[in-house]
């Protein structure tokens, strides 16, 4: 009966992380692992793999990216949100040109209220694109 009880726990944590990252929509991304820290120079991967503790989520505080193009600034933010994802919290994906267009198509306060808290829900809310 124990083994029962403990496939279906094991089933249920997997579904439960089966939906946190389908509704997360981080979409398909190189792990860290794989990251050229070599290239750019800048990048301070010390900087980098505190992000990834989810120390700032205890905080409530912002991260912020910024950098050119092409420096990898939405695949760093990827692996942020799945490590979030991993750890349990529940993350939305999204870029500013989405969230900005949803909000301003909306025709009344109460549904620029209820999508502002679709918005805040999440423990981790990830705007990609913002320059």
């Amino acid at each position: 009966m124990g083994t029962l009880l403990d496939w279906e726990e094991q089933e249920r944590t997997r579904r439960s992380m089966e939906r946190r990252l389908h509704s997360a929509r981080i979409g398909r991304f190189k792990p860290l692992v794989d990251y050229d820290w070599s290239w750019p120079e800048q990048i301070d991967q010390a900087s980098v793999s505190e992000l990834m503790t989810l120390q700032f989520l205890q905080s409530a505080s912002n991260a912020i990216l910024v950098g050119p193009s092409g420096v990898g600034k939405t695949t760093i933010a990827q692996n942020i949100a799945h490590q979030a994802v991993l750890q349990g919290h529940t993350v939305m994906f999204t870029t500013a040109g989405k969230l900005l267009g949803e909000l301003a198509s909306l025709d009344s306060d109460s549904a620029l209220r209820t999508r502002l808290r679709h918005y805040a829900r999440p423990d981790l809310l990830v705007v990609d694109e913002v320059g």
